[in-house]
């Protein structure tokens, strides 16, 4: 299982000099290049194989290959930033209701993680669920769950620090940003604001005096303008605006 110990490891080799220096150590993706390089056929960074390659739990795709397939999800045909699992979150919910989990209980979670992570194949809480069912199953996928969760977490910090609005941590879901605090050990405060790009999760009275954490959503909100053509909207209202406000000055200058 992928222990609070060794993820505040990865937290703090990535990012602990960003908590209490003034230079950063941190690199933002870069989304257009992000899109672009993953679109090349015949690579080895288009997005389909290294997909394939990550369902079928290769361990040796580089940290570089996880950051792309991580960030490339927005830019894929038929990709959603929404969770449609909700029957099987249920399901799931049910299961965990029992006061004791018996082997067959763990088999059946199992299933369902396995096919919440077939439509989310990156989604953090999936996968550290995966792990923990499969420890308790004595199930040798364990290990594989565990390198994807690692290196996805270690895609995540290396993208900032989290401290402010200009330095969050680049996430790929809004499921991601609560995973990702518990995973941390860390307890959601009850409050979330968004902030510029930026959620800001209050964090519960914790050992490490952190108050909060921000989360970059910039592509999570761009994703969403573009579902629901608010880009188009807004570019069609200015175009009227800069037309209405040109007409109104050539009849001022009657």
């Amino acid at each position: 299982m992928i222990s609070r110990i060794l993820f505040f490891c990865i937290f703090a080799l990535n990012s602990a000099q960003c908590w209490s220096q003034q230079q950063p150590s941190f690199a933002t993706p870069n989304y257009a290049y992000i899109d672009s390089v993953t679109k090349v056929k015949n690579t080895i960074f288009y997005y389909p194989v290294l997909l394939k390659r990550y369902r079928h739990n290769d361990t040796t795709l580089s940290q570089y290959q996880i950051h792309l397939l991580y960030y490339g999800k927005f830019f894929q045909e038929g990709a959603s930033i929404f969770d449609h699992n909700q029957g099987l979150n249920d399901s799931i919910k049910a299961v965990y209701k029992k006061e004791t989990l018996t082997d067959n209980d763990l088999i059946q979670l199992l299933g369902y993680f396995l096919k919440l992570h077939d439509t989310m194949p990156f989604d953090l809480g999936t996968l550290y669920k995966l792990n923990s069912v499969c420890q308790k199953l004595n199930d040798a996928r364990a290990a594989k769950y565990a390198y994807k969760l690692k290196m996805i977490l270690q895609a995540i910090v290396a993208t900032g620090d989290g401290r402010t609005e200009n330095s969050g941590f680049h996430i790929g879901s809004v499921s991601d940003e609560y995973s990702f605090l518990s995973i941390m050990g860390l307890k959601f405060g009850g409050s979330q604001s968004l902030i510029k790009d930026c959620d800001y999760l209050k964090v519960g009275e914790n050992k490490y005096d952190i108050k909060g954490i921000y989360f970059n959503i910039e592509q999570i909100l761009a994703e969403e303008r573009k579902l629901f053509g608010l880009d188009d909207f807004l570019q069609k209202t200015n175009k009227k605006q800069v037309k209405d406000e040109k007409q109104s000055k050539k009849k001022k200058d009657r």
